[in-house]
């Protein structure tokens, strides 16, 4: 049976011959080399840029979080607003894609209004993965709360989210939202 890829281009006898090039060992054994040398040199630089150990990054980020929904909870806009990058994308499955002014708004609006809204990260639902050179990904469910004015507290939902923090000389913000299974 011939080769998928021979049924394109026959630059030889795929029956009788081998190529010039693969008679070589020598060229063989560079070729491996040169790829050996260069999947070394990619992982070597990977974890250079890495600054973090996985579990030290998954500490950042959940206290990056804590500190993001207290605020969330407590309503400090100022500390919220600080916690965004301004070219904030945030997709939802219900909402579709807004950004940084629009979210604030609508956080002011739930953090601020008479129905009090109060969100709890499920902590075992957490994962944390490095991105070289930017910042991590956050990905996890929680669950969201209201009290209406002379109310219990109810819960209204528990939802997914993704959270792509960026790194930058101010801190921890978040650049990226995803937000579903609403």
């Amino acid at each position: 049976m011939v080769p998928w890829f021979l049924h394109f281009r026959k630059p030889w006898n795929h029956k009788t011959s081998t190529p010039a090039c693969m008679k070589s060992t020598s060229f063989s054994f560079a070729l491996m080399a040169l790829f050996f040398i260069a999947r070394l040199s990619t992982t070597l630089a990977q974890s250079e840029r890495t600054h973090l150990s996985n579990d030290d990054l998954f500490q950042e980020i959940a206290n990056m979080d804590h500190v993001l929904f207290s605020a969330f909870n407590n309503g400090e806009m100022e500390k919220i607003k600080s916690l965004f990058t301004e070219d904030l994308e945030f997709y939802h499955d219900k909402g579709g894609l807004s950004g940084y002014e629009s979210n604030m708004e609508a956080i002011g609006r739930l953090t601020t209004g008479e129905i009090k809204i109060r969100r709890a990260l499920i902590t075992d639902s957490m994962k944390v993965f490095p991105i070289p050179d930017f910042g991590a990904i956050q990905e996890g469910q929680h669950d969201f709360f209201e009290t209406l004015p002379g109310q219990a507290e109810r819960k209204t939902g528990t939802f997914k989210f993704i959270h792509i923090w960026k790194e930058t000389d101010d801190g921890w913000k978040i650049a990226r939202v995803v937000s579903y299974d609403h």
